[in-house]
């Protein structure tokens, strides 16, 4: 069994695929369709070991993201964590500064400019 997230737009997916790929050390864009209009039917997002399926929703939904479901990366070191920090929080909100904690050693979460939540962590203990 895997999970794997699904972030579903309303028809920024693209957009988000070209910031997330800038942003994400390693991160590449696999088995992506579009339809007719240029919208994303999926893609999947692939960063390390990790995928996240994206789509344009193909109807006008009444909700958007949310802080209350994040996603939460741990990062191997520092200068990846604080590219990825920059580069989301651009356009974005900062829920939690970058910085150490007594959680991690270094840690910052943040709204992309998406609506999207992002925790980025580099734990304490590897």
């Amino acid at each position: 069994m895997k999970l794997h997230p699904m972030l579903m737009f309303k028809g920024n997916a693209s957009d988000a695929l070209a910031h997330y790929t800038s942003a994400i050390p390693a991160a590449a864009v696999t088995d992506k369709r579009t339809r007719d209009d240029g919208t994303i039917e999926s893609a999947n997002l692939v960063f390390g070991n990790n995928q996240l399926l994206m789509i344009d929703s193909p109807i006008d939904q009444p909700f958007d993201f949310t802080p209350s479901f994040s996603l939460f990366v741990f990062f191997d070191d520092p200068v990846s964590l604080d590219l990825a920090y920059e580069r989301l929080s651009k356009e974005g909100q900062v829920m939690m500064n970058l910085g150490e904690y007594d959680f991690a050693k270094r840690y910052g979460w943040v709204g992309d400019k998406f609506g999207v939540s992002w925790q980025l962590c580099l734990p304490t203990q590897h």
